[in-house]
This record gives C-alpha cells, sequence and structure tokens, in this order.
C-alpha cells in the first residue's frame, strides 16, 4: 500500500473514531460495557536517547496479554504545549489502544500499566480512557 493510500486510510479511520466518540454523551462512561484506552508516548526520551522497538512490542504483547487485544499505531508526529507556553514537537511519536471491559478491575490496572510504562521508559506517559461502543 502506497504512503498516500495509507494516510487515506488513517485519516478515514480517524474520522469514523471522531464520529462515534461525537455520538457517545461523556455520562455513558460509567453506563457504557466497554472502554476505549489510548496510551500515546514519544519515543525520544529528554536525554535523546530512543525507546526501541524491543521496548514497543514489550507493551503491545503485555496489553494483548492483559486485555485480549491491542493495536498498535505505525509512527507519527504530533506536537504538545506545555503550562509555560514550551511547544514540543514530536515526530517520533508510539501509540497503543484497548477495548477492554468497563470495570473498576480494568480502570485500576491501566492506571497502574500507566505509572508502570512512565517509570519504565522514564517517560511521561499521555492516557485517554473513553466510553466505546461495540457494534
Amino acid at each position: 500500500m502506497s504512503k498516500a493510500a495509507l494516510a487515506v486510510s488513517f485519516a478515514a479511520l480517524a474520522i469514523a473514531v471522531a464520529a462515534l466518540a461525537i455520538s457517545l454523551n461523556p455520562a455513558d462512561m460509567h453506563t457504557s460495557s466497554h472502554i476505549r484506552v489510548d496510551i500515546i508516548f514519544s519515543t525520544v526520551r529528554d536525554d535523546g536517547s530512543v525507546i526501541g522497538e524491543d521496548a514497543l512490542y514489550e507493551i503491545q504483547r503485555e496489553l494483548a496479554e492483559e486485555f485480549g487485544g491491542v493495536t498498535r499505531y505505525p509512527p507519527f508526529s504530533g506536537s504538545s504545549v506545555e503550562a509555560d507556553g514550551t511547544i514540543h514537537d514530536g515526530v517520533n511519536n508510539a501509540g497503543f489502544f484497548v477495548v477492554a471491559q468497563n470495570t473498576p478491575e480494568n480502570m485500576e490496572k491501566f492506571e497502574a500499566y500507566k505509572e508502570t510504562l512512565e517509570a519504565r521508559l522514564d517517560k511521561s506517559v499521555f492516557m485517554t480512557i473513553s466510553p466505546s461502543a461495540i457494534a
């Protein structure tokens, strides 16, 4: 698949995900049977060292084993702005998403896993948890 076709495919996926998110009421978080958890971080640490493929595969394997499946995004770019206005443009970001049952135990697992990843990778991890409808 060409890079252009791949970019179009990812754009279509992003639109579909956004449409689903818009259709869900934030109050549904507590009544939705499933959640979608996105985990995103730069693969370049503050000291310039790189988080390698082995570490990314380990995360992928752990999430798949714990929750029955995971999707790993291809490398992507993005930007973040700190409270003081400092802009960080990342061109080597990694991301994963998991759809899991919406249980207190799973919420606790994801919160603990974020802390584990931050300690292991020596890097801040951005995690979102959203209600998810299974079609």
